[in-house]
Order: structure tokens, then sequence, then C-alpha cells
């Protein structure tokens, strides 16, 4: 069987699309607060693992954010993030 170049360059392009939309989106750092207060704050950043800078929690995974949304619902607060 002989291929044409053309049918190996769309071939290859078809693959190199087919690979990127499989994969997972890169997560995107958020920072987050609980209900704006600074306790429940860093006890859900501590819960999710997250990056405490003192007044917000830097999120890196969707697995932290979960953690950080579950242990601030706990508390009875409300998740703010933002890019």
């Amino acid at each position: 069987m002989t291929f044409k170049p053309t049918t190996l360059v769309v071939l290859a392009i078809a693959t190199i699309m087919a690979a990127a939309s499989t994969g997972t989106e890169a997560w995107q750092p958020d920072w987050c607060v609980c209900s704006n207060n600074m306790p429940k704050t860093q006890i859900a950043c501590t819960a999710a693992n997250g990056n405490w800078d003192g007044g917000s929690c830097g999120i890196v995974t969707n697995q932290k954010y979960d953690d950080f949304v579950t242990s601030c619902n706990k508390q009875r607060g409300q998740t703010r993030c933002w890019l």
C-alpha cells in the first residue's frame, strides 16, 4: 500500500488533534476564600493542603479545590475564588 505525502500529513494532524482532545485541561491556579472569613479560610486551606498566604488560599489542582470547597461547606461558608 502506497501513501501519498498529503495523506501522511492529514494523518499526522488528525493524530495530534486526537491526542490533544483526550488530554485534561491544564489547571489554572486559583486563590480562594471561605466567606471572606480568615479563620474559616485557613481551616479550609489546611484541609485542602493549599498555599496559605495569610488571607487567602492558593489552589493548584482540582482535588485541592474540591477539598477546599468541602471544608468550607462544612463550616457553612461560601467559597469565592479568582485567578
